[in-house]
C-alpha cells in the first residue's frame, strides 16, 4: 500500500514538471530594453509587426510564433543610447509567420522591414515613420511627424498625419486622413482616397479611382492622374486656384459631361485635340495651378460644403 502512494506521488511530480517544462518553452518570448523619447526603433525581419504606446521609457518586444532559444539564435539586438535596432542575423528569412508586437514610448521614431508581413502602427505617436514590407498592408494611425510607407503588395491605410507623407504601393489602394505636409500618393493599382491635403499634392493610381480635398498653399503644382478611372477634387469655395482638367480617349462632343465644375470660373478655355480633351477654370482670379488628368472617365471639381 506504502509502495503504491510512493509510486502515485512520484507520478503526479513527475506530471507537474513536464507540466511546468512545457509551459516554459511555450512562454512567449519577450525582450525589454532602456529607451527615451525621441529614440529610433529599427526593426528588419520577416513576418507581422504591430507597434503600440504607452508612458514607459522602454521598448519591449514580444514576438509569437517562435521560442526563446530560438529568437536569441536568429535575432540581433542592439541599444545605442535609446536607439533600439532588432534585425534577422546574416538576412536570413527565419520565422516568416511570427508576429513581433513593440511598446514604445509615445513620442518615438520607427524604421521598420520585414520581407513578408503586415505592417500595423495601432497607437498615436510623435514621430516620424518610415516603414516597407515586401509583401503585405501597412496600416497606421494618426501621425505627428512625416510617414514615408512602401509595399510590393498590399494596401496602405492612415489615419491623419501632421507633416509630409510618402505613400507608394504596386498593388493596393491607399486610404488617409488628413495630411498637414506635401502628399506623394501613388498605387499601380487600387483607389486613393485622401482627406484634407493642406500643402501641395501629387497622387496617382494606374488602375482605380481619385479622390481628394485640397486646401492649397504651396507655391508648386498639383497633380492628380488616373490612367483608368474618375478623378475628383475637392476644393474650398474661397481658394484661388487655376484648375486644369484633361480627359484622354473621349470624343470631343462628350466633353461636356466627362468634366464637371461647380465652381463659377472668372475664364474658362477649351482644348480638344483629337481624343485629348482640356478644359482649364480660373477661380476667384486664378492662382495655384492644379493638373487634374482621367483617361476615359469623368473629373469632377467640386466645393467642399
Amino acid at each position: 500500500m506504502k509502495t503504491r502512494i510512493w509510486f502515485t506521488m512520484m507520478t503526479l511530480v513527475v506530471c507537474a514538471l513536464l507540466a511546468a517544462s512545457v509551459a516554459h518553452a511555450q512562454e512567449t518570448p519577450r525582450k525589454v530594453f532602456t529607451a527615451k523619447k525621441g529614440g529610433t526603433l529599427t526593426v528588419k525581419v520577416t513576418g507581422n509587426i504591430t507597434i503600440e504606446s504607452w508612458n514607459k521609457d522602454e521598448v519591449e518586444l514580444t514576438v509569437s510564433g517562435a521560442d526563446a532559444e530560438s529568437m536569441k539564435k536568429e535575432l540581433e539586438f542592439a541599444n545605442n543610447d535609446g536607439n533600439v535596432t532588432v534585425e534577422l542575423k546574416d538576412n536570413n528569412d527565419w520565422c516568416d509567420d511570427c508576429n513581433y508586437h513593440f511598446n514604445v514610448p509615445a513620442q518615438y521614431n520607427l524604421s521598420l522591414n520585414t520581407v513578408g508581413g503586415d505592417i500595423h502602427i495601432v497607437s498615436s505617436l510623435t514621430g516620424n515613420f518610415q516603414v516597407m514590407t515586401k509583401g503585405g498592408d501597412i496600416k497606421m494611425s494618426d501621425c505627428i511627424g512625416d510617414a514615408d510607407a512602401l509595399t510590393a503588395g498590399g494596401d496602405i491605410l492612415s489615419g491623419n498625419i501632421s507633416g509630409n507623407v510618402k505613400f507608394r504601393t504596386a498593388g493596393g489602394a491607399i486610404k488617409t486622413g488628413n495630411i498637414g505636409g506635401e502628399a506623394s500618393i501613388a498605387t499601380a493599382s487600387g483607389d486613393v482616397r485622401v482627406g484634407n491635403v493642406v500643402k501641395t499634392a501629387s497622387i496617382s493610381t494606374a488602375g482605380g479611382d481619385v479622390s481628394v480635398k485640397l486646401f492649397p498653399e504651396g507655391t508648386e503644382d498639383c497633380k492628380l492622374s488616373s490612367a483608368s478611372g474618375k478623378v475628383e477634387l475637392s476644393l474650398p469655395a474661397s481658394v484661388k486656384a487655376t484648375v486644369q482638367a484633361t480627359v484622354k480617349g473621349i470624343m470631343p462632343e462628350e466633353l461636356e459631361k466627362n468634366i464637371v465644375c461647380e465652381f463659377a470660373s472668372d475664364k474658362s478655355t477649351e482644348v480638344k485635340e483629337g481624343k485629348k480633351n482640356q478644359r482649364v477654370f480660373t477661380i476667384n482670379g486664378g492662382g495655384q495651378l492644379i493638373q487634374l488628368e482621367s483617361v476615359n472617365s469623368i473629373i469632377e471639381i467640386k466645393k467642399i460644403k
